[in-house]
């Protein structure tokens, strides 16, 4: 997903900006998986629940859903995923094998 490069956080920051889903967000995805970004960006990875990676990136799907997709900085998506950081670590390990 192309996004913009910076983003203007809630505390007036600009910060890089990450793709994610409204599912990891709220906090009821029981799993994460890592989507590579475009090389040279500012994040390495977006982060996705299953459903919403199935739809878009395996079934490649060109229209992303608005409501089950969002762009946050990258200092908020590390307080979102605290509680997959296990789960992520573990994903990461994997995909860079």
């Amino acid at each position: 997903m192309n996004s913009p490069t910076l983003i203007k956080c809630g505390d007036g920051c600009f910060a890089p900006s990450v793709a994610t889903c409204v599912h990891i967000i709220e906090g009821t995805a029981k799993t994460v998986l890592p989507v590579r970004c475009e090389e040279g960006g500012e994040v390495e990875y977006d982060w996705y629940c299953p459903q919403c990676f199935d739809k878009y990136y395996l079934h490649n799907e060109d229209t992303f859903d608005v409501k089950d997709m969002r762009i946050v900085c990258i200092h908020c998506l590390r307080k979102i995923m605290r509680p997959y950081r296990k789960q992520m670590r573990r994903r990461l390990r994997s995909t860079n094998r």
